[in-house]
């Protein structure tokens, strides 16, 4: 199962350390700057995207500009909506030109020792790992704000304070999103491992995703673990069944107070809220343009609607609020672009059921990790095409 051995270059361990900081960064000024500079750096510029892709990006890039012309001079617009607009137009533009690199499995491991070393560290609190967590990672303004808000609507979720355990990202279904890209790595990265290193990785990223009491995250396990099972080797099928095994024996004995298992009520107190919250934007904006090419920050929403919270919540409500139902549609049309190129590696897109209830293109760090990611599979993949060829 494992590789043999190879030489890698600085380019591909550039890459990796890049990869890593996109991870484990603090949600601070740092991160802002260090992702569209490593951006610049890990693309070739020399290389062209396809014409069909191109043409995808130019359009969705445009309606950014005219997101940005609408509301350039709106006083709800902030600063990191700026930023968010121009990562966003970085990552299209470097979307499929990246440099041909090499994910190295010493920087995966690393990653899922320290996420996974955070999150029950602080839980547990462990002294010396909790006072630097609270020192490296502290929670801002916004996001205490943020946390006061969720629990007014009645939403359980207050990141690694509660029993639902956030890690450094504090939130725990962000918590579990950035474990299930991390998760969605080892497995496309598993020939890299010997067997017994695999399992270990998979089974300490699992208990991860499973301790931080995301329903959404066990949708999205399930399905990446059926993926597992129907194209893994014999292997991957014995391992998957004995998660599921597990599983039921999990759910028996505790799936009645669990909340994870509370589907009803994750519909009611959590989803629905949300959608109620866009169809409130959607039925009392009253210019259509706005709908059409959107706001440029959630932050209409307190300025014009009273909310006290800026936003939806949700990626497919914040993305519609911040940059309208034309980037939205052309946004599918990219999803489907990525479906239909990304060949044994789409399984990737399954992060994307996440847009149902937490942000992925509208989370700075998220959509850093999506866009880079699927670009090195997509550029991966086209490596591969012209091999077999």
């Amino acid at each position: 199962m494992e590789q043999a051995i190879h030489k890698y270059t600085w380019k591909d361990h550039f890459f990796n350390i890049s990869l890593v900081l996109f991870f484990i960064l603090p949600q601070n000024g740092l991160l802002y700057y260090f992702v569209p500079a490593s951006m610049v750096l890990l693309t070739d510029w020399s290389k062209s995207q396809k014409t069909n892709l191109r043409s995808l990006v130019i359009i969705l890039i445009g309606s950014l500009f005219l997101t940005l012309l609408m509301n350039i001079s709106s006083s709800w617009v902030t600063v990191k909506s700026y930023l968010k607009l121009v990562e966003l137009v970085i990552l299209l533009i470097c979307f499929g030109k990246l440099r041909s690199f090499t994910i190295i499995k010493g920087y995966l491991i690393f990653l899922v020792l320290y996420l996974i070393i955070f999150q029950f560290a602080f839980q547990l609190n462990v002294p010396f790992i909790s006072q630097l967590m609270q020192e490296i990672y502290p929670l801002t303004a916004d996001e205490l704000e943020q946390y006061a808000f969720r629990q007014d609507l009645g939403f359980s979720d207050i990141g690694g304070a509660s029993a639902r355990l956030g890690g450094i990202y504090y939130n725990s279904n962000n918590c579990a999103s950035f474990l299930e890209m991390l998760l969605l790595l080892v497995v496309n990265e598993r020939e890299q491992f010997k067997k017994g290193m695999f399992v270990i990785l998979v089974s300490l990223v699992v208990f991860g995703i499973i301790s931080t009491g995301s329903r959404t995250s066990m949708l999205v396990l399930a399905i990446l673990l059926m993926f597992m099972f129907a194209q893994g080797n014999k292997s991957d099928k014995r391992m998957v069944f004995i998660f599921m095994i597990a599983a039921i024996v999990y759910f028996l004995a505790y799936g009645s107070s669990m909340r994870m298992f509370m589907v009803k009520e994750g519909m009611d107190d959590s989803f629905l809220v949300k959608v109620g919250i866009l169809i409130d934007y959607i039925t009392t904006t009253v210019s259509p343009f706005r709908l059409l090419f959107g706001c440029l920050s959630g932050s209409y929403l307190v300025y014009a609607l009273g909310r006290q919270f800026p936003g939806t919540d949700f990626d497919i409500g914040d993305v519609t609020v911040a940059y309208g139902i034309v980037f939205f549609v052309l946004l599918l049309f990219f999803i489907w672009y990525l479906y239909k190129n990304l060949g044994r590696y789409k399984t990737f897109l399954c992060i994307l059921i996440w847009c149902f209830s937490n942000t992925i293109f509208m989370s700075y760090r998220a959509s850093a990790l999506f866009l880079l990611i699927t670009s090195m599979y997509y550029t991966k993949n086209i490596l591969e095409r012209k091999v077999k060829q």
